[in-house]
């Protein structure tokens, strides 16, 4: 055999170790992150939504979708959703007091109202929550594509977290 052609199949054997070794990485890494989710699948608590205008008036059949579990929802003629059944996540930020919180994202779309998106929906262990009440501004009121509205988490949180700040420093 000449160097050359030795040469190519020594670099070709390199490169199909490599190769091997990264899909092997590669199974692991994504084999560890599937249980990790099937691990904050197993926890769920749940959330009533309702849908109203600017004036108060219930919106019937607005679909609400969750982010987290990729459902669909519609409101009924009061402006509710059907109880959902959502992920509770331990986030490193509700760990930082005794939260007993966790967050989901929600999309409500309805005919004639501008799109809302509802960031860090907040949602608590072990209880329902009735709410939040989304109101929706109709198509014709302004000249937003959408309306984006982010949550905060809950006040008794808000003040235990400042009052370990001002602890720490």
């Amino acid at each position: 055999m000449n160097k050359f052609f030795k040469s190519k199949v020594f670099v070709f054997a390199i490169c199909v170790a490599f190769l091997s070794t990264m899909l092997a990485h590669f199974a692991l890494y994504n084999a560890q992150n599937t249980q990790q989710a099937n691990a904050f699948a197993t926890q769920t608590t749940s959330l009533q939504v309702k849908v109203v205008d600017l004036d108060g008036t219930p919106i019937k059949q607005a679909k609400v979708f969750v982010a987290e579990t990729q459902q669909t929802f519609y409101t009924d003629l009061h402006g509710y959703t059907t109880i959902m059944h959502v992920p509770f996540v331990d986030t490193p930020l509700c760990k930082v007091t005794d939260g007993e919180f966790s967050f989901v994202n929600l999309a409500i779309t309805c005919d004639g109202f501008k799109d809302v998106v509802l960031f860090n929906c907040v949602v608590f262990k072990n209880r329902t929550r009735q709410g939040p009440v989304v109101m929706m501004f109709d198509k014709n009121q302004t000249n937003a594509p959408f309306v984006a509205i982010t949550e905060v988490p809950p006040d008794k949180w808000t003040k235990e977290f400042l009052q370990k700040i001002k602890e720490c420093y």
